[in-house]
């Protein structure tokens, strides 16, 4: 067989959350949470919302209405200021919000934040370290101005000397940070240490130009071993850094000689704790304390934040507090087990050579350990929180919340009051919640990444978390984020109120602490952190003198406070993984509306088997959007459609005078009844649609209705529609003018045009503008007049040549789109508000006070400490600099130096900071007038209403893009060569606008831009500008603000022209040109990647993959008028779920740009079983506020969409087909599409294990399996009934049973020991309308699913001979000392009378055959009508005679255990989970099976399936290392060994473990006039990371053609933390063997071998078009060819 090019394209990103860390990456005010999601790393910002009490709303307007006051005074009555409304939980939600997210060429295994010494931590934003494969870590920070991250540096140490026997051996590199930032180290290779330090000193300093490192923010990184340190140190479990030392400490938990849970009785109490003080600049090591005989199942370290300090060693069974005071340490025992290896006898003398052996270890005393013995909980793989200084929370493994009190002596205070180091005692207290099973956690809010309290939870603007005052006086708040390998990760809202537990009294009571205590002891911490930050004073050291104050007021002899918990769901990330199996199914049709019959494409859904546990549950993915048909009427020839919602002025007034507090009304929208809001809204009135010769009138009502006698435009083609003056008046623009008609549809006036030779092409309307197009590329600007309703021309702009326009508005006074004048003034009295926090690092920075200092010099020095070759020579990409004010120096003021930052953020010298990207934190105008806002109302006593603000976008003939200002067209903003679509553009000032003169033909041609406002909430709505090319591609960019500079030259590369601003040369000139420049617009625009193709493919003549001679394709009929894809819609979805808004792209290939809103309800806690706990009221669900983008082809090419809302379809929408079919459709709710596909979860609490098809019923099969306690009597005693010790009904003998339970008796066991557990099966029928379960199997006690498998079988019932079955493979496991014995079972689903108003009810399970097996039944799959069945050791094929016994033909001995089989035909691909892959054969007559071929090396096979090019034929396997390999059978091959060797012809890095493949047949392509059916079948990929990946196999040409562009991409590009994606994608050398490199015809360079990188190379139509020409002429191609083979890729591949 011939080689086999294949491609591997990630379908579904990641999304098992790995690590995750907060911190302050993005700005300086900003609250981020990153996450790692495999190669994925994703930046969310976590924003407070203000959350309106229902209660109190409804009575303040209530009251409002109650008032009746007269509206017509000139003067209103001015209010009261109301008192704030004490409420039991706190008025802010954190909510997650993904600001961005990088692929990264590299699996991240650990991040670090760290402040370092460039100009982004001298502004106070950290940096983060990555940690990756091997030995490599990046250094990473985030550039405001470019909206994208910088690479630092990059550091490898996978060098040789270090690997040794390591390199075998699975380890994952970590990195720790020291609390202070002075260093970082990474340990790798299990036995080896990494140390980073960081520069510390922030001041002003000239660079040493012989000192090449100077510039870097760190010094030279070494290696040390860890033998280093201490000759015993090895086997290194967990490295953790400690508080509160001068020098960076840093803790390792070792193992110097290991054992095992079966080895106690030799060795027990094997780990060790040593604790090094790291003298970073002499290089040694001193060791300050070590602890021996630490349990030997301990896992990890925890340090402790001051003032209790120290660690705390985990383990399963106890925690361990360690510090230099109490040695051993302090332990808190959780479980009965723990201490119990302490009863085995010594060892004998040759065990205990080499090891301490230690006979009694006081860790084991009773007065060394807090006994909580009775919990019996386990902590194994738990993840903790310290809510304050000595409260831990713990997150189980089961998901339980458990508090963990650290008591100290007497008289050393609680929680944040805490003065006094030390723990004498633990208080452990099961809270009764439980969430999801976790991985990784991080605490937002109050406390920093590493548990120190910060100044800027009280000072800075952007807090999240704080105090609230409720029924027990003061409260804190604060968030934790709970991230998951296997369910949707959670941000959790904690409430910490104080209660005083009285001696006497054992119930607690609560107090409400008096204000001057309270503050005094913020004071008096916010002291300890200033001393300690400034004067390098420990926290220790202060706490005796500092908070004596805090005390005074109670007395501790009486009574001692305590804290109570309560805990809330704030808001959730989706996770799709594990997934452990996948089957493609067919979706159910939720109407009687079909989509058109003659597009079969994406007629396919993808189920999954996700979760683990409580969060078990079925997935269904579906790629593109399948919208809810309600109704459908055929209309052939509309090309487009506009609902119209109108409203009569009379109604109007009244709808504004009706509640006087609009700002109420907002919040009252929010709050809902039954699932609908309380303020309903207006529904939509007329649809007009629009024919090439003629135009329809329809009335929306309970039925729809052609309008006869109203004064709209029949007679011709509409080119569009909308509404003036707050919806009460209705435009209608046609080519030859304009109507205006009022609510009712009466015409009240028309602007002709008249002229032959000009006609209106296209128009965009916001209120009260009207913008047209006319075909010769003329702009004309209409408005209506309010008081006369007459529509006038007001402006109109000629002689540029516009080729597409539209119309923005701002309503939010220009925060969105600011000019520079405004975002000066904004951040300057931000600035003058708002302090920054004391432990930003520039508070440090010593500015010279000298008046003769220049500008230039001290931004010099300021970027000293840069790379230049990193940031440029001229252009900081960051743009620090330092602004002096000489007005203040004239005056004699003190001096404050301003650092500004290029992305508008400024920072004084003083330490002072204020926002930039957001507006500031004040408090909302509020709409009454009271004794506090009388002084914010207009003249005629109202309420102040924000501006709005119109603006018109132009893209002109030669390629630019400009902005200007309405009405009087002043251009504010633009942007030369804009068709050249680079990835960052911002505004040209100083460029000609008319240019010299010269026409140029731009390289891109925009047909139709749009610029919307779209966002989750009014709060939080950015500006995105949306544009459509020729080639119908889509264009998205999202502006951001950005205040320029001129004293730093933008890069020419950005644009990728030769572009450049110029650099005035003095001072003076540079003041001119700012005062210019004031008016104009103060945004970038950073572009928007997206993984949707919307252009056609094309047609070439020759068929072998060249593309040199497309076909011709000939133009549509021309039309009077351009037709418009980009239609804006907002609101659409169900009441009760989430709504969306955005944009819908018709045309070939449409697709929905979407934003989720807020709606629906969300996740809530669990109640652990046995316990109480209060739940709180579940919250509302919100959107992640980015921009998604969904096709929706399974009703092909859409020509008209709009928006309708009326009685019958709320919140819908209407499309039309390009067959004519107008179908009126709303979204499904229980999809949610705020995510990369559109997901649905259907919670089943059990883990699903197994899933297949039975498309016969058209119904899943499923085991599932829930955990159940394994009683150790029964299992022996079933155990002895199967070895024929003992009868069935006869009990186990006493001597046994005691010897077995190890002298224990179950009714006699410990109620803290709790009990193993082993899982329960059960077979279920689920029915895919409404996903429920029809019909259950239960398995016998401890018999596994192993299999389950869909089965065409030979059967006399069918006239065809053949009929589907399920067979069910079981293993029975009872223990290691009896063999595992299996059964295999065939059901038929057979059609039932379905139970009353139920109707999925219908089918149920019928078993046909049950039979015992030697071994277990590990897989299942069907070859030509038989049933191969994989038992134990041995492969055998059945029959299936007369639908009642199964009998075996023939069989084959296999090696260890097989996992998984396929077939085509009578070929067989057998996959083993030690030893990798056969190929097998099956011959009918005689029956027999043939081993064809094998692979002889060890492979740890996840998955395998065929993958078919024509008459080539390829395996495709998966292993336990991520790895794809691509393996052939080819006889003829001289290494083959005539076929015995199964040749690996490729291999890939895919960075995910596949677990299960599906192999799909090939659709043809969609190009217009192909009718070929390729020959092909590609493999659908689910991976334990919750993605989906598709393997197709593409034609030598391409993989030449897409090989060369991938190796220019790699070299030419900058790729994100320095990572290479050949190395990422190459196959580890123990995955490989040697001969492989020689069996591939095509070596070539390290990387993939035979397998295309889609992930890379699909990031090509991203590129700007300069890219995209420079790189395909690097090959010798052109970009059109690339694009369309990239196209071709992907195309007859969409199924879903």
């Amino acid at each position: 067989m011939s080689s086999v090019y294949s491609l591997y394209k990630e379908l579904l990103p990641p999304t098992s959350i790995e690590t995750c860390v907060e911190a302050q990456f993005t700005a300086p005010n900003a609250v981020n949470l990153i996450v790692s999601r495999g190669s994925l790393l994703q930046v969310y910002n976590v924003v407070e919302d203000d959350v309106a009490d229902t209660e109190v709303v409804r009575q303040q307007l209530a009251k409002e209405k109650e008032e009746e006051e007269d509206q017509n005074l000139p003067f209103p009555k001015l209010k009261p200021i109301p008192e704030p409304q004490r409420c039991n939980h706190p008025r802010k939600v954190a909510k997650l919000e993904l600001h961005a997210q990088f692929r990264l060429h590299g699996n991240v295994t650990s991040i670090g934040v760290v402040r370092t010494s460039t100009s982004v931590g001298l502004l106070g934003m950290d940096s983060l370290l990555l940690s990756f494969k091997d030995a490599k870590m990046s250094l990473i920070e985030y550039s405001a101005a470019t909206h994208n991250i910088v690479t630092v540096s990059i550091h490898y140490y996978e060098r040789e000397e270090f690997k040794k026997e390591s390199v075998t051996n699975k380890f994952k590199p970590e990195i720790r940070i020291d609390p202070e930032n002075r260093c970082a180290v990474l340990r790798f290779y299990n036995d080896r240490l990494a140390i980073l330090p960081f520069k510390q000193d922030t001041g002003v300093q000239v660079n040493d130009a012989d000192d090449t490192s100077s510039k870097y923010p760190f010094h030279s990184s070494f290696v040390i071993p860890f033998s280093a340190i201490d000759s015993k140190v090895r086997n290194v479990v967990d490295v953790a850094f400690l508080y509160g030392f001068f020098e960076p400490t840093l803790a390792i938990l070792y193992e110097p000689i290991q054992t095992w849970t079966g080895r106690l009785a030799a060795r027990k109490d094997t780990k060790s704790l040593i604790v090094v003080s790291l003298d970073i600049t002499q290089r040694s090591y001193p060791v300050l304390f070590k602890v021996d005989h630490l349990p030997y199942n301990a896992t990890s370290l925890i340090p402790v934040p001051p003032p209790v300090g120290g660690l705390v060693v985990l383990s399963p069974n106890a925690l361990i507090h360690v510090d230099q005071t109490s040695v051993p340490g302090v332990a808190c025992a959780v479980n009965s087990y723990y201490g119990m290896e302490s009863n085995f006898p010594a060892p004998p003398s040759m065990e205990s050579i080499g090891h301490s052996f230690e006979t009694k270890n006081p860790l084991y005393d009773s007065a060394h350990f807090s006994d909580h013995k009775s919990l019996g909980i386990s902590l194994e793989a738990c993840v903790p929180y310290f809510l304050n200084p000595d409260t831990l929370l713990l997150v189980l493994r089961s998901g339980e919340l458990v508090l963990v009190d650290m008591e100290g002596g007497e008289d050393v205070g609680r929680g944040w009051k805490r003065r006094k180091g030390g723990v004498k005692s633990f208080n452990v207290t099961r809270v009764g919640l439980r969430t999801i099973m976790p991985s990784c956690g991080t605490r937002i809010g109050n406390v920093d990444a590493q548990g120190r309290p910060l100044i800027r939870v009280l000072k800075n603007f952007r807090e999240i978390g704080g105090t609230f005052e409720n029924d027990d006086g003061v409260s804190n708040f604060g968030y934790l984020f709970v991230g998951s390998r296997v369910a949707d990760a959670m941000l959790i809202q904690f409430t910490e109120a104080d209660v005083v537990a009285n001696e006497e009294d054992d119930d607690a009571v609560s107090i409400s602490p008096e204000p001057s205590g309270e503050e005094t002891g913020i004071a008096a911490s916010m002291e300890l952190a200033i001393d300690e930050d400034i004067f390098g004073v420990s926290p220790q050291q202060l706490a005796v003198t500092s908070s004596s104050s805090t005390t005074r007021t109670k007395s501790a002899s009486t009574r001692s406070p305590k804290s109570r918990y309560t805990f809330r769901i704030c808001d959730s990330l989706i996770c799709t993984g594990p997934i452990k199996d996948l089957v493609v199914g067919e979706p159910t049709q939720y109407s009687s509306h079909a989509f058109s019959p003659d597009n079969p494409r994406t007629s396919l859904e993808v189920v999954t088997c996700a979760g683990e546990g409580f969060s078990g549950a079925l997935g269904i993915l579906q790629r593109n959007i399948r919208p809810q048909i309600i109704s459908t009427f055929e209309m052939p020839g509309i090309t487009d459609v506009w609902s119209v919602r109108c409203t009569s002025v009379n109604e109007q007034r009244r709808e504004s005078v009706d509640v006087a507090d609009a700002s109420l009304i907002e919040k009252l929208e929010t709050v809902e009844e039954n699932g609908a809001p309380v303020v309903k809204e207006a529904f939509d009135k007329f649809l007009v649609l629009s024919k090439e010769d003629q135009t329809m009138i329809l009335e929306t009502g309970e039925e729809f209705a052609e309008v006869e006698g109203k004064g709209f435009f029949r007679e011709g083609p509409t080119v569009g529609v909308g509404s003036l003056l707050d919806e009460t008046a209705t435009v209608q623009v046609h080519p030859r003018g304009i109507i205006v008609l009022d609510s009712d549809g009466t015409r009240t006036q028309e602007i002709p045009i008249s002229e032959d030779d000009r006609w209106i092409v296209a128009c965009s309307i916001v209120d009260p503008y009207v913008l047209v197009l006319m075909n010769v590329g003329e702009v004309m600007l209409f408005v209506m007049d309010p008081h006369t309703r007459d529509l006038q021309m007001c402006q109109e702009l000629k002689d540029i040549g516009i080729t597409a326009a539209c119309l923005y508005c701002d309503d939010t006074s220009g925060s969105l789109l600011p000019t520079i004048s405004e975002a000066a003034k904004s951040v300057t009295a931000a600035a003058k508000a708002t302090p920054v926090s004391q432990y930003n690092p520039v508070a440090k920075l010593k500015l010279p006070k000298k008046k003769t200092k220049k500008r230039k010099r001290v931004a010099e020095d300021l970027n000293s400490g840069l790379d230049l070759d990193l940031y440029g020579e001229h252009d900081d990409i960051y743009g620090a600099e330092i602004a002096d004010d000489s007005e203040s120096e004239a005056e004699g003021n003190v001096e404050e130096k301003t650092v500004v930052q290029e992305d508008g953020m400024q920072l004084d010298a003083n330490g002072d900071t204020f926002r930039r990207d957001d507006t500031p934190d004040q408090a909302p105008e509020p709409a009454e007038v009271n004794e506090e806002n009388v002084s914010r109302v207009d003249e005629d006593g109202q309420p102040s209403v924000p501006e709005r603000r119109i603006w018109c976008i132009v893209f002109r003939e030669d390629g630019a893009l400009e902005i200007f200002r309405v009405p009087d067209f002043e251009q504010c903003y633009f942007v030369p060569q804009f068709d050249l679509l680079p990835s960052l553009i911002y505004d040209h000032p100083h460029v000609d606008p008319h240019g010299n003169g010269q026409s140029r033909r731009p390289a891109v041609k925009f047909e139709e831009i749009l610029m919307i406002n779209l966002g989750r909430d009014k709060k939080h709505k950015h500006p995105y500008f949306i544009s459509r090319t020729e080639e119908s591609d889509l264009i998205i960019y999202k502006a951001f603000l950005h205040i320029p500079d001129d004293d730093i030259e933008t890069p020419a590369t950005a644009l990728g022209n030769a572009l450049a601003t110029p650099n005035p040369s003095n001072t003076h000139s540079r003041d001119v040109l700012y005062s210019s420049r004031s008016h104009r617009l103060a945004i970038r625009f950073v572009r928007v990647s997206h993984d949707h193709i919307s252009r056609e493919p094309k047609l070439y003549a020759d068929t072998e993959g060249d593309k040199l001679h497309p076909v011709h394709q000939y133009p549509e009929k021309s039309s009077t008028r351009r037709r418009r894809y980009l239609k804006p819609f907002n609101k659409i979805g169900l009441e009760g779920s989430l709504m969306y808004s955005g944009v819908f792209m018709s045309g070939p290939r449409p697709c929905w740009i979407m934003v989720a809103e807020t709606g629906g309800v969300g996740p809530q806690f669990d109640v652990v079983q046995g316990l109480q706990a209060v739940l709180e009221p579940p919250m509302a669900v919100s959107g992640k506020n980015v921009v998604r983008v969904h096709p929706q082809m399974v009703d092909g090419e859409v020509v008209g969409f709009t928006r309708l809302h009326n009685v019958n379809v709320p919140h819908g929408f209407l499309y039309v087909t390009r067959q004519g079919s107008m179908r009126i459709c709303q979204l499904p709710a229980h999809f949610t599409y705020d995510a990369d596909w559109p997901y649905c979860k259907v919670p089943l609490r059990r883990t699903p294990q197994k899933l297949t098809y039975h498309h016969t019923s058209q119904t899943y099969v499923m085991a599932t399996s829930v955990p159940v306690p394994f009683v150790l009597s029964k299992a022996q005693h079933a155990a002895a009934v199967a070895a024929g010790v003992i009868e069935a009904g006869d009990e186990l003998p006493e001597s046994e049973h005691t010897k077995r339970n190890f002298g224990v008796k179950d009714e006699d066991r410990d109620a803290g020991m709790y009990w193993p557990q082993v899982s329960s099966y059960s077979m279920e029928l689920v029915s895919p309308v409404t996903w429920e379960t029809v019909d259950v199997v239960t398995m016998d006690e401890y018999e596994h699913i192993l299999a389950i498998q869909a089965i065409e079988l030979e059967s006399k019932q069918t006239t065809s001979g053949r009929k589907l079955f399920i067979a069910v493979g079981t293993g029975t496991v009872r223990g290691e000392d009896l063999a595992t014995r299996g059964r295999i079972f065939i059901y038929d689903i057979i059609d039932i009378v379905p139970e009353p108003d139920n109707p999925q009810t219908n089918h149920r399970f019928k078993q046909l055959f049950v039979n015992e097996e030697k071994g277990p039944v590990t897989a299942l799959c069907n070859v030509g009508g038989y049933l191969l069945a994989a038992i134990g050791t041995k492969i055998i094929i059945h029959t299936f005679d007369d639908s009642e016994s199964l009998t075996g033909v023939a069989f084959i001995d296999v090696n260890m255990y097989v996992n998984s089989v396929c077939a085509i035909k009578n070929l067989i691909l057998v996959g083993d989970i030690m030893k990798s892959v056969w190929f097998l054969g099956f011959q009918e007559e005689p029956p027999k099976l043939a081993l064809l071929g094998k692979d002889y090396h060890s492979l740890n096979v996840y998955g395998c399936e065929f993958m078919v090019d024509d008459s080539s034929l390829a395996f495709i396997v998966g292993d336990g290392e991520s790895n794809v390999h691509v393996m052939t059978y080819s006889p003829y091959h001289i290494q083959s060994s005539s076929g015995q060797k199964l040749i690996r012809r490729g291999d890939f890095h895919a960075g995910q473990h596949v677990s299960k493949i599906v192999r799909l047949q090939r659709m043809s392509s969609s190009r217009k006039g192909s009718n070929t059916i390729p020959r092909q079948q590609v493999c659908l990929t689910g991976t334990l990371e919750g993605g989906l990946a598709l393997l197709l196999p593409v034609s030598e040409k391409l993989y030449k053609r897409l090989y060369g562009l991938y190796s220019k991409m790699v070299n030419n590009l900058q790729h994100p933390a320095g990572l290479n994606p050949r190395g990422f994608r190459q196959v580890p050398l123990q995955s490989r063997p040697t001969t492989a490199a020689t069996a591939t015809p095509m070596t070539g360079p390290p990387g993939p071998r035979l397998v295309l990188d889609g992930e890379l190379l699909y990031q090509y139509a991203c590129l700007s078009v300069s890219q995209q020409k420079e790189l395909a002429k690097g090959i010798g191609s052109v970009s059109e060819r690339i694009l369309d083979d990239l196209l071709e890729g992907v195309s007859g591949v969409d199924y879903f």
